[in-house]
């Protein structure tokens, strides 16, 4: 989601725009599909899921539609702002801060370093709209090395905004074990691979099709 303008901002902060597009294209669909393989052979959560808001039934005729998607809207706008307030109220408790002290040892792993750590963090927790400008900031002023501005974009467009979209999606009935569990894990082991990927290519290359 978000494509065209999130693309950009990694464009913006360092990154190869076709670079940006293919990871997160082939990596969401990568995702999918994994997550369709395992659940399906493990024969988990194969009951219709069960959401937390549904619209009601529409009548038939061009008015109802209307009607219907007007409520629609107003319904999304209503519990996008409910989100908002529960974000809020969640960064004012402090768990925006113990999930960077959970995560800050495994973006250490993955060869993320400590200027872009923080940064990185911000994009995981709040989006990466937010944490994408702040990373342009620092890509500009030239205190984040290329190599670290490029594994954290990868890691971003795998995993951002974890507690909103986390919790929108909980409502139209996903499961936390993909939304969540499994997101993190598909996105730290894809973005140490690329990672490592990208000390083995050449400056030339990395500079061609990777790093601006």
């Amino acid at each position: 989601h978000g494509l065209p303008i999130e693309t950009k901002i990694a464009q913006l902060a360092g990154m190869r725009m076709r670079a940006a597009i293919v990871i997160r294209m082939l990596g969401a669909f990568a995702f999918a599909w994994l997550l369709h393989v395992f659940y399906d052979q493990s024969q988990w959560l194969q009951e219709p899921a069960q959401m937390v808001w549904q619209p009601d039934p529409i009548a038939p005729g061009l008015m109802p539609w209307g009607l219907a998607q007007v409520k629609a809207l107003i319904m999304i706008q209503i519990i996008i702002i409910v989100l908002l307030t529960f974000l809020k109220i969640l960064k004012a408790m402090g768990v925006e801060r113990v999930i960077q002290w959970i995560l800050r040892p495994l973006l250490k792993l993955m060869g993320i370093g400590k200027e872009a750590t923080t940064i990185t963090l911000v994009g995981i927790t709040l989006g990466l709209s937010f944490g994408g400008g702040l990373l342009i900031k620092e890509a500009q002023a030239g205190h984040v090395s290329k190599k670290d501005i490029f594994t954290s974009l990868a890691l971003l467009g795998f995993c951002h905004s974890l507690i909103e979209d986390t919790l929108l999606v909980l409502l139209l009935g996903a499961h936390l074990s993909g939304v969540l569990w499994f997101r993190l894990l598909f996105a730290f082991v894809v973005t140490s691979a690329l990672s490592y990927w990208l000390t083995k290519v050449s400056p030339g290359f990395q500079q061609k099709h990777l790093i601006r």
